[in-house]
């Protein structure tokens, strides 16, 4: 852009004191022009009077890539493009000139015009890549476009696609004409790329309950250093609300350890929301993390009380892995659901008669008879201490349900057969 500024009251400001050196000018514009590394160059030379000191002719003349333009500021004859100007113009290259101003005011434009620049496009280097131009879309002013005394600026936003985690050069040329020629201009910044990763790992895992009650989420923000933070969240689920903010190790690298309660209310899925803000944009990684229980209760069938609250002795406690008597405990237990919660069910191996359900801790008295009709009836009253009389055709089967729906293996309750 030209950032030149000129109005015609600084113009008509100024004061003729004579001596007008015109060849004083010119060497010191080759001065300023020897030490520029740009290709081209364009030198205004005004004036609003006739050179009077001697040294014109021995001025040298500037470069082949040099345009002169020179402008007489005010009436012909008094001052104008004959003579001494018109040197001062043949000093440039072939496209150099003089031009008269009569009116100071229109002086900005006919420098403008002098110039003749303007912008004429955009283009984007990645990582070395080669430049390659920037959409007109993506700029919010039509290109090319001339400049005047007003400098013009050119916002432009565009995407990059397929860049890595990590660092990137990226440059931007603006290249424009003028009068001296074409050129460009390019500045360059380094940016880092940061994405948030999981570590490889599934981002959906299902853990047994009963067997582990904690689980560990690890992620990586790539390209970064170190001391980035990254937030945990549980957003929904059994573990629901709970989070953490962690920061990233030397590698990127950051954890979330949570446990779940080894108890009903632990059961389900937990979904974790991590995150990461970088210059006001957020990423988000989801994960779920599904809290079962497939592990099925245990059973027993444990020698028990007969309805007095007393323990038989014989035959009960005999041998042949039988109590001969039939009191029996109904015993069990689960990882997860509590005792108060489980059911218990017995089976006639016989019949395959189904008595329950049954809490964990009744007593019953079973009775093996072949040729009975399979029933369950009270026993010693309303006090008694056996909760039920089971009578099947075969020994019975102890099972355990749990709230999950998993069933235990059967535990007999092993009786003699009824005496013929």
């Amino acid at each position: 852009t030209n950032d030149f500024t000129a109005t015609a009251a600084g113009i008509n400001s100024l004061l003729a004191g004579g001596a007008t050196n015109y060849a004083a000018g010119l060497n010191e514009s080759q001065n300023v022009l020897a030490g520029s590394s740009q290709p081209n160059a364009i030198v205004l030379f005004l004036s609003d009077g006739q050179n009077t000191e001697p040294g014109l002719a021995a001025v040298p003349d500037f470069s082949a890539t040099t345009v002169v333009r020179a402008f007489a500021i005010g009436s012909p004859g008094t001052v104008d493009c004959t003579g001494d100007l018109n040197t001062v113009a043949q000093k440039g290259n072939a496209n150099s000139d003089c031009q008269q101003v009569t009116d100071p005011s229109t002086l900005g434009d006919a420098i403008s015009e002098a110039i003749g620049a303007s912008l004429d496009g955009l283009a984007i280097n990645v990582d070395g890549g080669g430049y390659a131009a920037i959409p007109a879309s993506d700029i919010d002013i039509s290109l090319p476009t001339a400049t005047d005394f007003n400098p013009k600026t050119a916002n432009w936003s565009t995407t990059i696609t397929g860049l890595a985690p990590g660092d990137h050069t990226i440059c931007v040329e603006a290249s424009g004409t003028d009068a001296g020629g074409s050129g460009s201009v390019e500045e360059c910044k380094t940016i880092t790329l940061l994405q948030l990763q999981n570590d490889g790992t599934a981002v959906n895992a299902t853990n047994e309950l009963g067997e582990d009650d904690e689980h560990t989420i690890n992620v990586v923000v790539a390209g970064d250093d170190g001391g980035r933070d990254v937030t945990f969240d549980v957003v929904s689920g059994p573990n629901s609300p709970d989070s953490a903010t962690v920061q990233t190790a030397a590698d990127g690298t950051a954890s979330f350890t949570w446990t779940s309660p080894q108890d009903p209310s632990g059961l389900g899925t937990d979904t974790v929301e991590v995150s990461i803000t970088v210059d006001g944009e957020t990423q988000t990684l989801t994960f779920t993390k599904e809290w079962v229980d497939t592990t099925p209760p245990t059973a027993e069938c444990l020698e028990s009380v007969n309805p007095n609250g007393n323990t038989p002795k014989a035959p009960g406690n005999g041998g042949q892995a039988q109590n001969q008597d039939g009191f029996y405990e109904l015993s069990g237990e689960d990882d997860i659901w509590p005792v108060d919660s489980l059911q218990v069910f017995v089976t006639d191996d016989g019949s395959g008669t189904v008595f329950g359900p049954f809490a964990v801790g009744d007593v019953i008295k079973w009775t093996e008879d072949d040729d009975a009709t399979p029933e369950s009836k009270p026993i010693g009253g309303p006090n008694s201490a056996v909760t039920a009389h089971l009578i099947g055709n075969g020994d019975g089967q102890v099972t355990v349900v749990d709230g999950s729906g998993n069933v235990s293996e059967a535990a007999s309750c092993l009786v003699p057969p009824a005496p013929k």
